[in-house]
């Protein structure tokens, strides 16, 4: 199946937010639990590793001082939607596979998740010198 074919086929598809959450949350499974055979679900779960793959540049720029704060905002709502979606369903699979830039990302805007303890569990820094710098990032006003 094409990706348009599958995208028109999810469209089709109206499914309830609590029926969407499980189906996330299943998506992002982690594999050692029930393994992950599917050809769209290798399609599906890619999507999410590109979206975290794209978040670890952008806290390697800011680390680097090669874009601000301020430009982190412009991505907002994809930091927001990882944060509180799916009973933390993305927060998790960053967990799982060793993506810890969404939580410095979400640590330096303010962003408060639901699953508060999957973000204090994960939200680690490469060295003191990154923390404070990230630590000031986070106290300063954009």
């Amino acid at each position: 199946m094409s990706d348009a074919d599958l995208i028109k086929l999810g469209s089709i598809e109206k499914k309830e937010k609590n029926e969407l959450r499980q189906l996330v949350n299943d998506l992002l499974r982690d594999h050692a639990d029930r393994s992950v055979t599917g050809h769209g679900e290798h399609r599906a779960r890619q999507s999410f590793d590109d979206l975290l793959d794209f978040f670890t540049k952008l806290d390697y720029y800011l680390a680097l001082k090669l874009i601000s704060k301020s430009e982190l905002y412009y991505f907002l709502y994809y930091f927001e939607r990882c944060a509180y979606k799916a009973d933390g369903a993305v927060m998790r699979y960053a967990s799982t596979y060793g993506y810890p830039s969404l939580f410095r990302l979400l640590y330096v805007l303010g962003i408060e998740p639901k699953n508060k303890k999957i973000f204090d569990e994960n939200l680690k820094f490469f060295n003191n010198r990154q923390q404070r710098y990230y630590d000031k990032l986070r106290s300063k006003e954009s």
